[in-house]
């Protein structure tokens, strides 16, 4: 999906003064900043499958394969490097010592990690292989499934598709939706209801980049919209009765506080 790089970045700012209010204004100065703390999604990818009535599978804008980065993709993150270096080029005077790294496991969020320290750390001497504009730069990769930031709980999901897909259960609708869904990616709802959610968002991502879809899926994309979000906010909370957005109120600050406190020692840039 195509997230304008400007709406992709979340800067915590960290000083002995303040919280950082001034930085949200470009081309300001927060005083005394001791740390900044960035979270960006991965740039554009391609979808992560295809589907048996898939008329752009060979597509050029694929061309690094299914789930990894696009061009713009690429770009975005580029931009996103250019726009740290500038904005803060006071704290990022002492070299890559001072930025630790960290990506969620997927090649596409390490990529874009990489990309975006390519622009933010240019090689210079010494720091500089033969006439290479790139030298490496150390990045920390969370091992598959221990990524506390995105894992999700698969026994949760069962429960929920089962709810969903359940004809005679509360979501009879979503459930003849999705069936009809299926009819028109050419996917059988009974066989392949684990990878309807990558199918769908196939088919988001190939709108994003102008491509043409199923016919279908133009006359009821909104309609795609509500089924889903009306359907999954139900089924959001966890077995304490609590929201999608109250969880994850909880969970992720605190593993942000954390990351946040250990490196704060240091006085480095997180990434």
């Amino acid at each position: 999906m195509f997230y304008p790089w400007i709406e992709v970045i979340y800067i915590l700012l960290i000083s002995q003064d303040c919280f950082g209010d001034e930085a949200s204004e470009e081309g300001s100065v927060v005083p005394k900043l001791d740390l900044v703390f960035g979270i960006f999604r991965h740039g554009d990818r391609a979808p992560l499958m295809t589907y048996p009535k898939d008329t752009n599978r060979n597509s050029t804008h694929w061309e690094l394969g299914f789930g990894e980065l696009t061009q713009r993709g690429i770009q975005t993150m580029l931009n996103l490097g250019k726009y740290l270096k500038k904005r803060y080029s006071e704290i990022l005077k002492d070299g890559p010592k001072a930025t630790y790294v960290r990506s969620s496991p997927k090649p596409r969020c390490f990529n874009s990690a990489a990309f975006v320290l390519y622009e933010l750390y240019p090689a210079i001497p010494p720091r500089k292989f033969d006439s290479e504009d790139w030298f490496p730069f150390p990045i920390t990769r969370v091992v598959e499934d221990h990524d506390k930031y995105t894992l999700v709980c698969r026994t949760e999901i069962q429960k929920m598709a089962t709810r969903v897909l359940n004809p005679n259960g509360e979501s009879s609708g979503m459930a003849q939706f999705l069936k009809e869904v299926a009819q028109h990616l050419g996917l059988d709802l009974g066989s392949h209801a684990a990878a309807m959610p990558d199918a769908i968002d196939a088919v988001l991502v190939q709108k994003e980049y102008n491509l043409e879809v199923p016919l279908w899926f133009e006359h009821n994309i909104i309609t795609l919209f509500l089924h889903i979000s009306s359907t999954l906010r139900p089924y959001g909370s966890s077995v304490h009765q609590k929201t999608w957005e109250d969880n994850y109120s909880e969970i992720l600050p605190c593993s942000l506080k954390k990351s946040i406190t250990i490196h704060s020692e240091t006085s480095r840039t997180i990434i």
